[in-house]
């Protein structure tokens, strides 16, 4: 299938929806105003002749008006949908085609100290979060995030595959949950701020005896006032109101603190039903799937009730209404106490209910990137230790059109991959292509490969080091610091796969030659795994005296009339040609 033709079908099919909706909604400010027209003239002409059959044509005219306003919030709400549709639709043909990001970068997720996400761009524009991010609420993207950072054991990634694979041609289910969990403005609302509600002592619910007065208090009050009209003194509803008024002025302040809490997060839960409502819908086969549907079970009853509630609660903004009330039924208090009986219910199963919604929503952005990449594989994985073995193997980030692919193969401990080449011919984005690729498969998803054998390993780089003023640290000290990880975690014996991109970069040559011979020699000795770009090409020499543990590749680079082509494929052996002076004089440096 060609997935171009396919989104542009729904886009053309969505938008054809979207204009027939929009034109019958068109219509309905003219039927309601012909409605309000004849019904008062028929009204005011049958009122003449027989005043009963006036209010029943009038009755009739306000029922037809009240249906007519129903259907137009269907049209209006049909429209929208056809409409979120269509620009999801959209979203993802610009992507396909340009490689257009429309979705949250992850950028406040960014961390320079973490073993890899720096180096492999994880995160930030044009990043793989945001390549795969369809998530609607943050707590989902947290959960993405996560997923990232840290590999799942060989169980965790043949059930999270299972899942993807399920979901990956459920495509109309996939769009309405993130339609369900866009359309409420949720995306920023912070969960944490609802499960730290959750988990703080309740202030009302254990005070049975207040709480039972406070139930009996407004009946006795009610009936008072109306008996005060004809038996009873009114001065007694006047002291029970102003009891009424004592417990509204000592539970006040608590009561505006939990409204506070949570009042600020109704769009959450609204788009938490949202999503739960479309979950609910939908049937699954997959292990982790139903799991998570059990999960959920009954949770957006359970969640539409405190949305009830703290509706409820807002109500103390209406100045005109909520004093009466509130003053005659005590409305702020019971409506708190609901909310605290609704937390003590359901403090054990809300934390699962984010979780399972977040997990959703994690899986279903996974499922889309296998959609959009149909050529892209599952890979197999191994429990043997250690293996790689990629068959066109590509850069997930790259567009397909400009993406160039290479066989790779690393099989064993102690062994190190060398790769030489010249300045710009790919040896940084090939270990870019193999630390991402790896990322992807250690997680569960699909992989820029067309196979793809691996023991699932974490990833440790060593590419892009940065000076750092807050820290008073220079990059060549930040880049010792970094190996000096790399040194320990090898010598713990740790299952790490190394990226070392030009290390000791910040020396001078001699000391850089010597120390880069030393540091792979160390790496060899610890039982390393992993692969290592230079510009030094004497290092490659390093295979002649470690034959077992060393293997030399190459990116080649073609020379013509002082021009350079590139065709970023790896090769084996030695790299012969170097550019940085063809560059240098390009650039006018008189060499």
């Amino acid at each position: 299938m060609d997935v171009t033709s396919y989104y542009k079908n729904r886009i053309e099919e969505f938008s054809k929806l979207e204009s027939h909706y929009f034109n019958k909604e068109k219509k309905i400010p003219f039927i309601r105003l012909a409605i309000i027209i004849f019904s008062i003239l028929f009204f005011y002409i049958i009122f003449s002749f027989n005043i009963f059959i006036a209010i029943a044509f009038l009755v009739v005219a306000i029922v037809g008006f009240i249906i007519v306003v129903k259907y137009d919030d269907s049209l209006i709400s049909k429209n929208k949908y056809y409409n979120n549709l269509k620009i999801i639709n959209e979203k993802e043909l610009k992507h396909i085609e340009n490689n257009e990001y429309s979705y949250p970068n992850g950028s406040s997720y960014i961390n320079n100290e973490h073993w890899y996400s720096s180096d492999l761009d994880l995160f930030g524009n044009f990043s793989l979060f945001q390549y795969i991010n369809r998530t609607t609420l943050k707590f989902s993207s947290d959960i993405l995030a996560d997923w990232l950072l840290n590999k799942a054991n060989n169980e965790e990634i043949k059930l999270r595959q299972e899942s993807i694979l399920e979901l990956k041609n459920k495509i109309d289910w996939r769009q309405d949950l993130i339609i369900a969990g866009l359309k409420n403005n949720a995306e920023n609302n912070d969960v944490q701020k609802i499960l730290g509600w959750i988990k703080e002592p309740s202030v009302f619910i254990n005070k049975k005896s207040f709480i039972l007065v406070c139930k009996v208090l407004p009946v006795i009050t009610i009936i008072s006032i109306t008996l005060s009209f004809v038996y009873i003194p009114v001065v007694i509803s006047i002291l029970l109101v102003f009891l009424h008024l004592l417990i509204i002025n000592n539970t006040k302040n608590n009561i505006k603190i939990i409204h506070a809490q949570v009042s600020k997060n109704v769009n959450l839960l609204k788009a938490y039903t949202d999503i739960i409502s479309v979950i609910e819908k939908e049937k699954f086969q997959s292990q982790t799937l139903q799991l998570l549907c059990n999960n959920i079970k009954n949770a957006s009853q359970s969640i539409k009730y405190l949305t009830k509630i703290l509706n409820n609660l807002d109500f103390r903004f209406n100045i005109l209404v909520h004093p009466i009330i509130n003053t005659l039924f005590l409305f702020d208090f019971h409506n708190v106490v609901k909310l605290e009986r609704w937390k003590q219910n359901n403090v054990h199963n809300t934390v699962k209910w984010f979780l399972s919604v977040g997990e959703f929503e994690v899986l279903s952005s996974f499922a889309n990137l296998s959609f959009n990449n149909p050529d892209w594989v599952f890979p197999k994985i191994s429990a043997h230790h250690f293996i790689i073995k990629a068959k066109n193997i590509g850069h997930p980030l790259l567009n397909q059109k400009q993406r160039v692919c290479n066989d790779f193969e690393l099989t064993g401990n102690s062994k190190i991959n060398l790769i030489t080449g010249s300045n710009m011919s790919g040896k940084s984005t090939f270990l870019r292509t193999v630390g991402l690729n790896i990322v992807l498969a250690s997680i569960g998803s699909c992989v820029c490969a067309k196979e793809f054998v691996l023991s699932p390993i974490q990833v440790l780089t060593s590419m892009r080091i940065n000076d750092s003023l807050e820290e008073n640290t220079s990059s060549f000290f930040a880049e010792l610091k970094r190996i000096e990880l790399i040194i320990k975690l090898t010598e713990q014996k740790e299952k790490v796969f190394l990226l070392l991109d030009e290390i000791l970069r910040g020396t001078n040559s001699n000391d850089r030659h010597i120390g880069s011979i030393a540091l792979i020699k160390q790496l060899i000795k610890n039982e390393a795994i992993g692969i290592v770009a230079t510009h030094d090409i004497p290092l490659s020499e390093l295979s002649l005296e470690l034959p077992n543990n060393i293997e030399n590749f190459n990116f080649d680079v073609k020379v013509n009339d002082n021009e350079l082509f590139f065709d970023y494929k790896l090769n084996n052996g030695i790299c012969k040609s170097l550019n940085a002076s063809i560059l240098m004089r390009k650039m006018g440096i008189k060499i």
